[in-house]
């Protein structure tokens, strides 16, 4: 899912790209820049499964994540603990 070339993770469904996230990495943390999903995949729990695998991945890495993007912050405060 992570595309590290791209500063991206992408979803895929059957090759074809259905969403991003777009982030920066800096130092020790992830910027969690933006998430979108094409309008026909959208209310399938994509974007939260982009945020999801991106701050999992970070987590495990121990890395610090810094959501820019209204989706990420509004999950992140939905998931934390």
């Amino acid at each position: 899912m992570d595309a590290p070339d791209k500063n991206r993770y992408e979803a895929l469904d059957s090759g074809e790209l259905i969403g991003v996230l777009d982030y920066r990495r800096e130092g020790n943390q992830i910027m969690l820049d933006h998430v979108e999903v094409v309008p026909a995949q959208r209310g399938k729990g994509i974007g939260e499964l982009l945020v999801s695998a991106a701050v999992n991945e970070a987590r495990a890495d121990g890395v610090q994540v810094v959501p820019v993007c209204p989706f990420a912050v509004a999950w992140l405060k939905a998931h934390d603990s």
